[in-house]
């Protein structure tokens, strides 16, 4: 009996000795990890991030707007299209969408959740990221894109600290202001007002419900949930966003049960671009007016730097009254319709690429037709699809090389003509370097894989340019456009036929 007890006094003496253990083994680990997670930030914190001023004064870009005599905008110029929207005129639905969608504790924590960040860990991102909207905008401002997943990591770290600076020196409202006026939302619309005039044709303070959360939505992921391109993803993204706002009180069940319900309307999508509005002569030569304006000393800004007309949002007043300019262009419009008749009625069943016009004239329209498709966004998109990742792979090797199609078929040509490159060298078309560079790539790694994705970039540009597509062409009507089933070879034919002022 005795011997049972000590055995049993034993057992509990043992438990209690592996239990300590663990004990001592966690927190060595915890503690531990701990100091990991201080030295990473140390060595973060001292590593490239930027200076006091940068985070101050972060880097915005905004479009240079015309105004009329009676204060009315006439046109923007730019190369991004921003206007920027305090916090107080922005659209509170955007705002309880945002916050949740996006970051529901955003009132809460200084720039970490750590709660998110936890679930993250454990769930592998499967049940939501970890980035509150703060370090999201440190994201836009301060970190590039990734090349990989350890870059990416570390970036995470800077982004961590840089949202941390940021929370120091901004308010909340502040940074959900900044947020949503640098964030790029497609189409030549960078923040959220543009984006409303973009997808929407209003003013963002003007959104429906909806509409917000479907602008929201594209946060995520803006070219998959692209309301243009992919309705149906956008719908189902738009769908989990009104969902969140029900759920965080910001929705009635009602409500959110009518706003799932309702179809994307995409009838008052207008992409921007500076070239359109009224006055379009006018305004390029008061472009050029200013810039030459700006070059005078009294003109620049406090610390001596020049303006710049497209990034600066710089506001332009003219005496140019719109009333009056909008009749004058229906005057030219009325005209201009009458002309085209006798034109259109002139060329009734002819093609005027290719009519009357003998073997070199005809090489020389076909030369300048192909020029119009390639400075197409069709041929751009495939060209970026197909061509640009083994052109960047090159530009690692040789960073100051410019790889234009005019480029690639010299060194094709080359290929098949040794002597081609000297040829072109001896008119002065090209230098020596140049020719040196091409000879470099077509001796090196990469040039197999160009020519492959040269060859299936023609083949794809001549699939896609031939294919009747629906789609929209100018018309002499009332929308001053007209749908038609046309490929986009006769799309740019077509257009090419109207006569210009």
């Amino acid at each position: 009996m005795a011997t049972k007890k000590r055995k049993t006094k034993k057992n509990i003496s043992n438990r209690k000795s592996y239990f300590k253990k663990y004990i001592i083994w966690l927190w060595t680990i915890a503690i531990a990890a701990l100091l990991f997670v201080a030295l990473l930030f140390t060595i973060v914190k001292f590593s490239k991030l930027p200076d006091i001023s940068e985070l101050d004064n972060p880097k915005y870009e905004f479009s240079t707007i015309i105004y009329d005599i009676k204060n009315r905008e006439l046109g923007k110029n730019f190369i991004y299209n921003r206007v920027w929207t305090d916090y107080e005129n922005l659209n509170s639905d955007l705002v309880h969408a945002l916050i949740a969608t996006e970051d529901v504790r955003f009132y809460k924590h200084s720039g970490i959740d750590a709660r998110g960040t936890l679930r993250a860990l454990m769930y592998l991102g499967k049940k939501g990221g970890a980035s509150t909207i703060t370090q999201q905008l440190a994201k836009l401002f301060f970190t590039d894109k990734p090349g990989n997943s350890i870059t990416r990591l570390w970036q995470k770290l800077q982004e961590w600290l840089i949202a941390i600076e940021l929370e120091k020196r901004y308010t909340k409202e502040e940074i959900i202001a900044m947020y949503l006026n640098k964030f790029d939302f497609l189409y030549n619309s960078y923040g959220i007002e543009s984006a409303s005039r973009t997808y929407f044709g209003k003013s963002q303070k003007d959104l429906s419900t909806d509409e917000a959360a479907t602008l929201i939505a594209m946060l995520k992921w803006p070219i998959k949930y692209n309301p243009k391109r992919h309705p149906e993803k956008a719908k189902a993204r738009r769908n989990v966003v009104l969902n969140q706002m029900r759920k965080y009180g910001y929705l009635k069940e009602s409500e959110y049960k009518e706003l799932i319900a309702k179809e994307l309307d995409n009838s008052n999508f207008k992409s921007a671009a500076s070239y359109k509005g009224p006055a379009p002569y006018f305004r390029a030569e008061l472009l050029k007016w200013v810039k030459n304006l700006l070059e005078k000393p009294e003109y620049r800004k406090q610390d001596g730097t020049k303006y710049n007309i497209n990034l600066d949002g710089l506001k332009i007043y003219t005496t140019i009254d719109l009333d009056y300019q909008m009749l004058a262009e229906k005057a030219v419009y009325n005209r201009m319709k009458g002309l085209q008749k006798v034109f259109d009625k002139v060329w009734s069943g002819k093609d005027p690429w290719f009519y009357g016009a003998n073997k070199k004239q005809k090489q020389l329209r076909k030369k300048t037709l192909n020029r119009f498709i390639k400075e197409s966004d069709r041929f751009r998109g495939l060209r970026q699809k197909i061509l640009e990742p083994v052109i960047d792979s090159i530009k690692m090797i040789y960073p100051e090389t410019r790889l234009w199609d005019t480029d690639i078929q010299r060194m094709l040509n080359q290929e098949k003509d040794n002597k081609y490159l000297d040829n072109l060298k001896s008119k002065g078309y090209v230098t020596s370097g140049q020719i040196l560079i091409y000879k470099k790539i077509m001796a090196g790694k990469f040039w197999k894989l160009l020519k492959a994705k040269q060859k299936e970039l023609n083949q794809a540009v001549k699939k896609s340019f031939n294919k009747k597509t629906k789609m929209k062409v100018f018309a002499y009507n009332d929308k001053r456009e007209k749908i038609v089933n046309m490929t986009p070879l006769d799309s740019i034919k077509y257009h090419k036929n109207f006569l210009q002022t």
